[in-house]
């Protein structure tokens, strides 16, 4: 069953300089990018919703940088190259199907096991945990971190301490 998706409303110059003044950029050149505490809502899967002043829905974050970034995804999916759902940086979303979608899934194992070493009742994936710690030690506060990830501040601190998801099975 294909994924349903919206096309995007049009967006203005203003509606543009509102969203990227409230996206948290990395001071790694490689870094993935996040909205800043208190702005959207995160889903169950990661994905940030935002809504932009004078619109009456909201959009899917990733969604609206790829259309801000000319690259308007239509009916198709924004896919993250990152694995990191909650990432808006334009360098690392794609545009693509369902088939590719689950395609990318599958082959970098994001698919969280029913049982086995990773605990079933995880936050995050081992790829999460990674980006996450990546993240922190170039500098993006804990605040922003725990809301982009869904996760408490002390979350935060342990993962990127090494207390939490220290290794990985995959």
């Amino acid at each position: 069953m294909p994924i349903a998706t919206t096309p995007l409303p049009a967006f203005t110059d203003d509606d543009a300089a509102w969203f990227w003044d409230r996206v948290e950029t990395s001071v790694d050149p490689e870094g993935c990018w996040f909205l800043r505490q208190g702005v959207g809502s995160r889903d169950e899967d990661g994905y940030v919703r935002v809504r932009l002043p004078g619109h009456p829905r909201s959009v899917l974050a990733h969604r609206l940088a790829l259309a801000l970034d000319g690259r308007d995804p239509g009916e198709l999916l924004g896919l993250h190259l990152c694995d990191q759902p909650s990432c808006l940086r334009p360098a690392h979303l794609a545009i693509g199907d369902a088939a590719e979608n689950a395609k990318q899934r599958d082959e970098r194992g994001r698919r969280r096991p029913a049982k086995g070493a990773d605990s079933p009742t995880a936050r995050l994936t081992w790829r999460e945990a990674t980006a996450l710690r990546r993240a922190k030690a170039a500098g993006v506060s804990a605040e922003v971190l725990a809301h982009a990830f869904g996760v408490s501040r002390s979350t935060v601190f342990a993962i990127a301490g090494g207390k939490a998801y220290t290794s990985s099975s995959s």
